[in-house]
């Protein structure tokens, strides 16, 4: 346990992230911006959901979004069961983990790996992902 002088630190360092920039009108600002590129990407990639033929779907896709949805690819190559990809992802490297998403059976395991894939993104990556969908 923290002792008194470490806790009224935390405290005050709380009290300060709370007033300086939780509470800040600029936060709030970002706080939008932030959540217009998530939902953005999350539409893209849950719109390419076809149940078995999504992974074909996405890999004609590529060209559109030659960062997002290789990258996206990739992680789902690292859950999904071999038995979906076949060869078709020749290039990607199959790992021995527990595959999470199976065979992507339903549109709700999809929509969870898309999560998956967007929480383990960077703000400048989420950022950049987000430009590349408003380019022609």
């Amino acid at each position: 346990m923290l002792g008194e002088d470490y806790n009224e630190m935390l405290n005050e360092i709380k009290r300060f992230n709370y007033e300086k920039i939780y509470k800040n009108k600029k936060f709030d600002r970002y706080k939008k911006y932030v959540s217009t590129v998530i939902r953005a990407i999350y539409d893209i990639l849950i719109d390419t959901y076809l149940g078995a033929d999504t992974i074909k779907n996405l890999l004609n896709m590529r060209k559109l979004f030659p960062m997002l949805i290789p990258d996206f690819l990739d992680h789902l190559d690292k859950y999904l069961s071999p038995e979906l990809l076949g060869n078709v992802l020749g290039k990607y490297k199959r790992y021995d983990n527990e595959k999470i998403y199976g065979c992507l059976e339903t549109k709700q395991i999809y929509a969870q790996a898309i999560i998956d894939f967007i929480s383990g993104m960077t703000d400048r990556y989420a950022i950049e992902a987000y430009n590349e969908l408003l380019r022609y």
